[in-house]
């Protein structure tokens, strides 16, 4: 299924239209499927659901303060990134979260190629962990511009960092630890 989001909510592709959920009338928030379940990320609050948007549960505790930005799964570990305080982990499918290592961070996309998850930040540029976030490192070589990651895409075989207000796109074949134009 295909999903989008708006202010005026999260919608579901039916056909050649667009349906809404009942998940309506948001403000600042992220989309992300994690398997079969879709997530919702607001201020200091985290929705999920289970059946494509039919229904939808919230999730207030243990959540971060902060905008959450995006959120993977890399294994068995779900990871958040959010606008100031850093990346939060869970390992109970998101009923449970505590802060990862990041904690001033403002990470605005995450992305996993192979065994390396990498965090799109805002003035540090990308930071690599290989070991499930227990330490990152900062890998910039080759970037035009670390102000404002604003895309992270990848193939099976590149990963795409996007500047929108630096108008650049750089890419990585190793997995993020070089970058080119």
């Amino acid at each position: 299924n295909n999903f989008g989001g708006t202010e005026g909510g999260v919608f579901i592709l039916d056909g050649n239209q667009w349906k809404p959920t009942p998940l309506r009338d948001l403000a600042g928030f992220s989309l992300s499927v994690v398997g079969s379940r879709l997530i919702v990320g607001e201020y200091g609050v985290l929705y999920t659901s289970d059946d494509n948007g039919t229904t939808w549960t919230e999730h207030r505790e243990n959540i971060p303060l902060a905008y959450i930005r995006t959120v993977v799964q890399f294994g068995s570990t779900l990871f958040a990134g959010t606008d100031g305080a850093g990346v939060w982990t869970s390992d109970d499918n998101g009923l449970t979260w505590s802060q990862n290592v990041l904690a001033q961070s403002r990470i605005n996309l995450l992305t996993i190629q192979g065994a390396t998850l990498v965090a799109g930040t805002e003035r540090e540029g990308l930071l690599v962990t290989s070991n499930s976030g227990v330490s990152w490192v900062q890998k910039n070589e080759g970037l035009q511009s670390i102000n404002s990651l604003s895309g992270l895409l990848n193939d099976k075989n590149h990963i795409y960092a996007i500047d929108a207000i630096a108008g650049t796109v750089s890419h990585s074949t190793d997995q993020g630890i070089t970058w080119q134009m």
